[in-house]
Order: C-alpha cells, then structure tokens, then sequence
C-alpha cells in the first residue's frame, strides 16, 4: 500500500496539471509559436512540448518534490511557510530566466515583462495544483487512529 500512495505522489500531481493545462490548450488550436501573444505562442509551445514536459515534472515530481513534501508534512509550519517562500522565488527567477532567453529586443522590454508574468502565474498555477493533489493523497492515506475499546 505504502508503495501505491508513493507512486500516486509522483504521478498523479505531474499529470493533473498538465491534463489542466491541455483542456486550456484545447480552446487555442489555431496558436501558433510565432504569434505576438505571448499566451497563445506559450500555449503553441506546450502543445508541441508536452510529453517532454511530463517527463521532467514526473522526476521532479520523485527527486525532489516528494521528499520536500514528506519533510514539510513532518514539520512545523515555519519549515512550510519557508518552501512556500523558496517556491515562490524559484518560480520567478526560472520565469525571468526563460523569458530572457527567449526574449527578442526588437520586441520591446514590455513583451519582457509580459512574458515574465505569464510563465510566473502558468508556475504558480502549476504548483497549487500540484499541491492540492498532494494534499489530498496526503489526507486520505493517513492511518485512521484506532478507538479505544470501552472496558
């Protein structure tokens, strides 16, 4: 049993979101990679990146995340409120990351900025359904405590 809620931890949060972010996905069909919306062009990229993209998540998912997890629910609530705050800040900075990388100035600093904020909150949205999910699996695989016989 123990090994089934583990392998629930690990896929089923990297695949509900993704599956979240294919329903959205599904509404833009004609997105393409190259258009000057930065949504539409981040959805084209996904369509297309999708099955690599669950791939890492599922190792993200096992290596790193799972074990946070564990750690966090053992816990008190500042060590929770503290990877909150250290996931917070890991989203932004790989969002100023890829969104500079991927920038072209002939764009503008404003389509920057834009992109920054779109790949933050499609993270941050990302992660609160990851967390949800695990949330759940945390709260229906803990033991029930056994009641005490009246003697």
């Amino acid at each position: 049993m123990k090994t089934f809620i583990k392998l629930l931890k690990i896929l089923l949060p990297s695949f509900i979101p993704l599956l979240v972010f294919s329903l959205i996905a599904q509404h833009y069909k004609n997105a393409d990679i190259s258009s000057v919306n930065i949504f539409e062009s981040l959805i084209s990229y996904y369509r297309y990146m999708m099955p690599i993209m669950f791939v890492i998540a599922v190792i993200m998912q096992y290596l790193i995340i799972v074990p946070l997890w564990n750690k966090a629910l053992a816990g008190g609530w500042i060590l929770r409120l503290a990877l909150l705050f250290f996931l917070i800040v890991i989203c932004a900075g790989i969002s100023m990351g890829i969104s500079y990388a991927i920038w072209d100035e002939n764009t503008g600093k404003q389509w920057l900025q834009n992109s920054i904020i779109t790949i933050t909150l499609m993270q941050i949205a990302f992660w609160c359904i990851n967390i949800i999910v695990l949330s759940i699996i945390s709260a229906f695989s803990k033991p029930v405590p056994k009641e005490k016989e009246a003697t």
